[in-house]
């Protein structure tokens, strides 16, 4: 009921009583008046009481919010720091994972090292191993090669004599040696020291008169170092 319905019916009820005439009926009027007036004190006063009840649920509901929203950001600041302890406790883990990683790369360059070292040393090993297994007469014959002078071997295995190729003349020569006793098998006995010219006389020579001037001079010589024994 709104106050134009009051209003209203105060109205009606003053007409009414004007026109009534005992004094009961007027009285029963006016305290249906006066109840109707409670009535409507009673009516405002739920109203501002629902109003301000209405205010206390409205403000209960901002603050509700508002703990919500502040709840909702305090998880979402958990949430996030939670994310970055997991990613820096990833991270930790991969540094450690990659520091034990990076030792055991140091220790296998340290053990590759090692089998490296060992790998030289043993090449080292089997190749004075191969030289102490040489055949001595290769090696002669590999030194009177780099001379120019091809040696020839026996069946015994020992150099007997030497081709000589002398690219000056384009003559081959023969050189025996006496008992198998070559030159670089024994210097100090094979050969004379005019005959070690004869080998270099018939390598480099430059004609036949010049070789056949250093034969009779090595004669010569060999006469003479003949005689003084």
């Amino acid at each position: 009921m709104n106050n134009q319905t009051f209003e209203n019916v105060f109205s009606f009820f003053n007409e009414v009583v004007e026109t009534l005439d005992t004094k009961e009926e007027t009285d029963a009027i006016k305290k249906t008046q006066l109840a109707i007036q409670e009535l409507e004190k009673l009516r405002e006063k739920q109203k501002n009481d629902s109003k301000n009840t209405l205010k206390v649920l409205v403000k209960k509901l901002e603050n509700t919010k508002e703990n919500t929203n502040h709840t909702l950001k305090e998880l979402e600041e958990l949430r996030q720091s939670r994310l970055l302890n997991n990613l820096e406790n990833e991270n930790n883990q991969l540094e450690k994972e990659n520091s034990e990683l990076e030792k055991e790369i140091k220790q296998l360059q340290i053990e590759y090292d090692e089998l490296l070292i060992e790998e030289k040393k043993l090449e080292l090993k089997e190749k004075k191993e191969e030289i102490s297994e040489l055949d001595p007469t290769l090696l002669k014959i590999g030194v009177y090669r780099g001379l120019g002078i091809e040696a020839i071997v026996e069946n015994n295995g020992l150099i007997s004599k030497c081709h000589i190729h002398n690219s000056n003349t384009n003559n081959n020569h023969t050189i025996f040696f006496p008992n198998s006793q070559d030159y670089i098998q024994q210097p100090q006995q094979s050969v004379s020291f005019a005959s070690t010219n004869l080998l270099w006389n018939l390598c480099t020579s430059k004609n036949d008169n010049e070789l056949i001037n250093m034969e009779i001079n090595n004669s010569i010589n060999n006469i003479k170092s003949n005689s003084w024994n």
